[in-house]
């Protein structure tokens, strides 16, 4: 289950710390044409790849971004000879299984250390904030000025704030900050400020306080708790708060004319001018590294053009189709050969006219296996003695980690499938969509061709054989729920 959970968790790793890259390569250009908004929704949505794995969605879509291979793929005769080295490398695979699993037991320690670091990750987090706020509040007063609390009152009544926010005031602060996520609460540190600088400072952290930038930057963290070994989920995080505090100037100077504007930058700057060491609880002011480019954003900042907010989106929607169809790519995969038995494997099973490479499984150990009747057959030779057929199953369940195979009422429970023919395997799964089976046909001499892996509420399979094969067709379970299966039929 772990396994499986992180190796999602690894994709999305990949998908978004690319993602990152991508706008933050773009950003040389789209930050001369496109608002501070953009880029802060933009960044917000790229992050959440971190998180949700969208590419699954497409697996409903039964697309193919891989050619799909559906014969088995056999090795010539002439390489398997007794002087192979690929036969040895074959060989030495088929014969140590236990390596493989042993490889396996390491591999699945991986979910719980990473899981471990998400942990102490969040811990720390937790630890410094209390901490930090203890120090803060603990020397705080309420603010008592009667002027200063009107101000503070027109300001959340010119952005429609109802919510009851307590206003400190603090000695050991160089910077006002919004604190708190559902009981916010705005403190200034003890410096004279003039009346309009006042009302700037409350509208920006009120302004804070109406984009739920605390919530936001809470999700950051727990993304950045969950992928907390990639490093650019930490730069992703560290940009998106630059970004929001980039979004805020733009709301509250985007009534403002140039003269205002001016007056708004010059307050940044005597905050700043007071600010020893910033702190880290959504400061408003104190992000001196990227002064420069925050006032640039503030003195130019003017309504985009129609065009320009729609290409804008469009670069948005296309990073996140590229970043979702090469995830599913990299899932989706075409056809494989496997072994399921844990059991050594003697050499001789690779002579013969179904010689074929066979790799140890990569997904765990072998499934339970299982069995299911057929609940109607037709079975008939055509003119040319091929063995045609169309069969039926009743509804089937398979549990999870379960192999189910579905046999024939004839020979041996066996289907024989002629050279050049088509079998169509097909069914549907009751109640939504399986998170991850595969489907496969089996051969009497335990070779597999892999025809489908990954999500599916329905699924049609096709194997054609080169040469004539009896054999069966499997579905794995490889979820950790039991699922249905239902309409299942076969035809060839």
């Amino acid at each position: 289950m772990f396994l499986d959970l992180y190796n999602h968790i690894m994709i999305m790793s990949v998908v978004g710390g690319g993602l990152y890259l991508i706008l933050k390569l773009l950003s040389f250009l789209t930050l001369r044409y496109f608002t501070a908004a953009w880029h802060y929704f933009s960044g917000l949505f790229l992050s959440t790849f971190f998180l949700i794995p969208y590419y699954t969605l497409l697996s409903r879509f039964d697309l193919q971004f891989i050619p799909k291979v559906d014969e088995l793929v056999l090795l010539p005769q002439t390489v398997l000879n007794s002087s192979s080295p690929i036969k040895s490398a074959v060989e030495t695979v088929a014969v140590s299984p236990g390596e493989n699993y042993t490889l396996y037991s390491y591999l699945e320690c991986i979910p719980y250390l990473l899981m471990a670091g998400t942990v102490i990750f969040t811990v720390m987090i937790i630890t410094r904030n209390y901490r930090l706020n203890q120090r803060i509040f603990r020397a705080c007063r309420l603010a008592a000025d009667q002027e200063v609390l009107e101000i503070f009152a027109k300001c959340k009544q010119e952005l429609g704030i109802g919510k009851e926010i307590p206003l400190y005031i603090s000695a050991y602060i160089n910077t006002p900050f919004l604190s708190g996520i559902s009981k916010p609460r705005i403190v200034l540190p003890n410096i004279e400020f003039v009346a309009e600088e006042l009302r700037y400072i409350f509208l920006h952290e009120l302004t804070h306080w109406k984009n739920h930038d605390a919530w936001l930057k809470s999700l950051m963290l727990f993304i950045n708790a969950v992928h907390w070994f990639n490093p650019l989920a930490y730069l992703a995080r560290r940009d998106i708060d630059r970004l929001g505090e980039a979004f805020c100037d733009e709301s509250v100077t985007r009534s403002m004319n140039r003269e205002e504007r001016r007056r708004y930058c010059e307050l940044i700057l005597n905050v700043l001018w007071h600010v020893s060491e910033p702190n880290n609880i959504c400061s408003a002011f104190s992000d001196k590294r990227n002064l420069k480019r925050r006032i640039s954003m503030i003195m130019k900042a003017e309504k985009s053009k129609k065009w320009v907010r729609m290409f804008a989106v469009a670069v948005t929607l296309t990073l996140a189709m590229t970043g979702t169809a090469a995830a599913y790519a990299a899932t989706a995969g075409g056809a494989e050969m496997i072994i399921d038995s844990p059991a050594p494997i003697s050499a001789n099973v690779l002579s013969g006219a179904n010689a074929g490479l066979l790799v140890a499984e990569a997904d765990g150990f072998t499934p339970a296996q299982s069995e299911a009747l057929p609940e109607s057959e037709v079975y008939s030779i055509s003119k040319d003695h091929v063995p045609m057929g169309t069969v039926y199953w009743a509804d089937t369940t398979i549990p999870y980690h379960t192999e189910m195979r579905f046999t024939s009422s004839a020979s041996g429970g066996y289907f024989i499938i002629g050279s050049g023919i088509t079998a169509t395997f097909k069914f549907s799964i009751k109640g939504g969509s399986s998170e991850n089976i595969r489907v496969a046909f089996k051969n009497r001499s335990g070779n597999i061709t892999v025809l489908f892996e990954g999500s599916a509420s329905s699924k049609t399979v096709y194997y054609t054989p080169s040469q004539d094969t009896e054999g069966n067709f499997y579905v794995w379970n490889k979820g950790v729920a039991d699922i249905t299966l239902t309409n299942i039929s076969l035809r060839y």
